[in-house]
């Protein structure tokens, strides 16, 4: 996965996270709470030390990466202003090839006092925009689109997006609903959804 990945949406600033960054276990431990990571798998509902942080950590990231997700405070979109200030969420990007096709497993979490804002939705949809360059600068897109970069030369445009949620997420349902996901399939009471990039735009 490449070093540097990072993007911005109206509201929100993604950066790659920074295992080294100060009080991140607290961070995690305090973000994670019981109604936050009940519908995420088993490995990520127990985070209540600093071990177990750690651990889950270097399960996350030998597959895959995490995003910190921020909120932007007065256009300051820098590495160094996100990391001084509190995590709102984070962002799941696992990379994987289906037939020869690069796509992305993709999630989320976001913190428990962030909820019904519509920053899930802003945040995943930035995602997505960056991995498949769906938006990019010099393209006709509409305000709400996120003003993304073109991709960096070492991340792989992706041909297909997959996330698993617990049938009865129903918010999250409503999230990639929102983004154009569609059923594919259910595999260990989990259902996964499938987005192409051609029907990110249709989703607005």
């Amino acid at each position: 996965m490449p070093e540097q990945i990072r993007f911005t949406t109206p509201r929100l600033f993604a950066t790659r996270l920074n295992r080294h960054q100060a009080g991140l276990h607290q961070e995690i431990m305090a973000m994670f709470t019981a109604r936050v990571s009940r519908y995420l798998p088993p490995a990520s509902q127990q985070l209540r030390s600093p071990l177990e942080v750690d651990s889950w950590l270097d399960s996350m990231m030998q597959t895959g990466m995490l995003l910190r997700l921020t909120e932007q405070v007065d256009g300051d979109s820098t590495v160094n202003g996100s990391e001084n200030r509190s995590a709102i969420g984070y962002l799941f990007v696992f990379p994987e090839q289906e037939h020869g096709k690069r796509g992305y497993r993709v999630g989320y979490v976001l913190d428990e006092a962030q909820w019904g804002k519509g920053l899930a939705t802003e945040a995943m949809q930035g995602l997505l925009h960056y991995l498949s360059d769906a938006c990019l600068p010099d393209a006709e897109c509409s305000e709400r689109d996120v003003a993304t970069p073109h991709l960096a030369p070492e991340v792989s445009r992706a041909t297909y997006f997959i996330a698993g949620i617990e049938p009865a997420n129903v918010a999250s349902l409503n999230v990639l609903t929102k983004l154009g996901f569609e059923f594919d399939e259910t595999r260990q009471s989990v259902d996964y959804y499938r987005l192409v990039p051609t029907a990110i735009a249709a989703a607005h």
